[in-house]
């Protein structure tokens, strides 16, 4: 994704998950509880350089547990709007 870790951390309130979001360890974010949970693991990774310009880059990494594909997809959806960037 093109941001940093921190934005991506600081995003996630309101999207529609199972629980309130916590760390779990370093770059590991959880919401839910036992069977029902997101998990999201994000790294930073070495910016894009386009001549001048430097662009973020994290790598991310989605992991539905216990959760139907309804709540599947609104999560995601939420996420890519929340997310978006440009236009396109």
């Amino acid at each position: 994704m093109g941001l940093r870790p921190q934005a991506l951390i600081e995003g996630l309130d309101g999207l529609p998950a199972p629980g309130p979001w916590h760390r779990t360890r370093p770059g590991c974010y959880s919401a839910g509880a036992g069977s029902r949970r997101i998990e999201i693991e994000v790294s930073a990774l070495p910016d894009r350089h386009l001549g001048q310009l430097h662009l973020p880059v994290s790598a991310v990494t989605l992991s539905f547990h216990g959760l139907d594909a309804e709540a599947r997809c609104a999560f995601q959806q939420a996420f890519n709007r929340r997310f978006q960037r440009g236009g396109g």
